[in-house]
């Protein structure tokens, strides 16, 4: 099982996203579910809106992590032909792209 194996499967056991944090930035906050339901009570702010962040993200950070994983092994090095070779950097930097996006996507 991989680390983004591992992701996946802690995201799944979690409550479902996307999470939210409500209360007065800087002291202690709620984190909240979509339908109102409260997943942690009484969090530093800091720690609320990574935790949430964390939540909200983890798909695309799973995603970053096989991609990442991905562009580390050699490419097309069974098949000894460099337009394969190519073509298969060009899927997995777009792999890469796409997990970076999706990371990107909520910044506005």
């Amino acid at each position: 099982m991989s680390a983004a194996d591992d992701l996946r499967a802690l995201s799944a056991a979690a409550t479902t996203g996307p999470w939210d944090q409500w209360g007065d930035p800087g002291s202690y906050v709620h984190i909240w579910t979509a339908d109102e339901r409260i997943v942690a009570r009484s969090v530093l702010s800091p720690d609320a809106e990574f935790i949430a962040w964390c939540r909200n993200h983890a798909a695309a950070l799973a995603d970053l992590i096989d991609a990442a994983e991905a562009l580390a092994q050699p490419a097309g090095w069974w098949t000894g032909v460099e337009q394969r070779q190519e073509h298969q950097l060009l899927d997995r930097r777009a792999v890469v792209r796409d997990a970076l996006d999706a990371l990107e996507a909520d910044r506005g």
